[in-house]
């Protein structure tokens, strides 16, 4: 997923917290595998080429997940915008600021209800694509937490979002913090416990093409990166992929449509910063 990959785990020894890294890591590293588009030999990649793929289950049970997000939201979530078109076409630290290069074509379809599913067939149109980056990291975070057998605590964190089960070594919850983007003396303090906290923003993944700058949130409309007062987005929800889709939705939304659909959905908690470095909190 291109990402840090942060472990902590409350352990009875070294050796058990070496095993519950090493389980954490071989899984995160199969849905690298499998979702990664800068990988052509991922499932991903391969059905977005050849568009029609018998996917795995779970590479199915993703799409569904992401299928019911993008109805949840009316559309406002959806994992068939290209963002390699608008200059992410490779690992972000390989992206070439280049103001010479141009876009890519924008004109592709993005109505989910277009793509066909049978069995395990899924089936694209001709300018379709599927990315899950949108909501990933926070689903492969919920999914590695609770897949290791352990009575301790434990945070798995990819790029920043992240799932959080169990309590601290006192058995108090775990206290975690939203980075202010300008102002590290207001950054927000969160005590968790069995939940998710995923942020997006647009203040660090950015690059230049056709001559104007760009990032890797994208505005349905417009296919091209969100023009947003929001600079960063955090969501905090029981169900990781919820809270990393609310976040990315949020940022392409800005301030004032972000802060009235996140009041509308139930059990979540959110923090917005805005391009003045003002906070609304929930």
């Amino acid at each position: 997923m291109g990402c840090d990959f942060d472990l902590t785990f409350i352990a009875n020894s070294t050796a058990q917290a070496d095993g519950y890294f090493t389980q954490a890591s071989k899984m995160a590293q199969k849905y690298e595998k499998r979702f990664s588009r800068f990988d052509v030999d991922s499932e991903l990649s391969i059905l977005n080429d050849k568009k029609s793929l018998r996917v795995s289950d779970e590479f199915l049970n993703v799409y569904w997940v992401a299928y019911r997000i993008y109805k949840q939201t009316q559309g406002k979530f959806n994992p068939l915008m290209q963002v390699a078109n608008v200059g992410y076409d490779k690992s972000f630290e390989k992206i070439d600021n280049d103001n010479s290069s141009q876009l890519e074509n924008l004109d592709y379809d993005t109505n989910l209800d277009n793509v066909s599913i049978v069995k395990n067939q899924i089936i694209l149109q001709e300018t379709q694509k599927l990315d899950f980056g949108g909501f990933l990291k926070g689903y492969v975070t919920q999914k590695i937490a609770h897949s290791i057998k352990s009575d301790g605590g434990i945070i798995i964190n990819i790029g920043g979002d992240m799932y959080v089960r169990g309590s601290d070594k006192d058995k108090n919850k775990f206290v975690v913090e939203v980075a202010h983007p300008a102002d590290e003396s207001k950054n927000i303090s969160f005590p968790i416990i069995n939940k998710s906290l995923c942020t997006s923003g647009v203040y660090r993944r950015k690059w230049t093409i056709d001559k104007s700058k760009k990032h890797h949130i994208l505005d349905i409309n417009t296919k091209d990166s969100a023009q947003t007062d929001v600079v960063s987005a955090s969501v905090l929800h029981n169900k990781g992929a919820i809270a990393d889709a609310f976040a990315t939705v949020a940022v392409t939304l800005g301030m004032d449509r972000a802060e009235n659909f996140l009041t509308k959905q139930n059990g979540v908690d959110f923090v917005l910063i805005d391009v003045n470095g003002d906070i609304i909190t929930s």
